[in-house]
């Protein structure tokens, strides 16, 4: 191949490259989100706060921070604070996961909706325990 084609053909394939790169990383403006950005809105309006499911025996408090939410779990008798292991939001819905110390389960949890200052919330243990939780806002 001719050495000025060559040339010509490493600039070609040089600029598309950049192009790739440039649209796959929301461009070379930095159009994409910056630490500076305002908060957002809470996905699942009314929902921090702290909850409980007294017929489960657990209490969920739930904060915002202007990107994502925090979960903390406490069983109601005890005050012992079940860990969280993940925290997930997928569109509108927010699913977390805690070990139960008190029954040695582990269980998922999901929410989507507050309805004034009750809630309903769908859990499935490792026991094979599953099905709606109502839940009630605390002071």
């Amino acid at each position: 191949m001719d050495p000025r084609n060559k040339f010509w053909l490493s600039i070609i394939v040089f600029v598309t490259a950049l192009v790739v790169i440039a649209c796959s990383c929301g461009g070379l403006t930095g159009s994409g989100s910056s630490p500076n950005s305002s908060p957002k809105p809470e996905p699942i309006p009314g929902l921090t706060g702290k909850w409980q499911a007294p017929k489960f025996g657990v209490t969920f408090t739930f904060t915002w921070d202007g990107a994502n939410y925090q979960v903390s779990t406490t069983g109601m008798d005890s005050g012992a604070s079940y860990p969280v292991s993940s925290i997930l939001m997928v569109g509108n819905s927010l699913g977390w996961t805690y070990v139960d110390q008190k029954y040695g389960v582990s269980v998922n949890m999901t929410i989507d909706s507050v309805n004034g200052d009750q809630a309903t919330a769908f859990y499935a243990s490792s026991d094979g325990g599953g099905g709606p939780m109502s839940l009630t806002r605390q002071p």
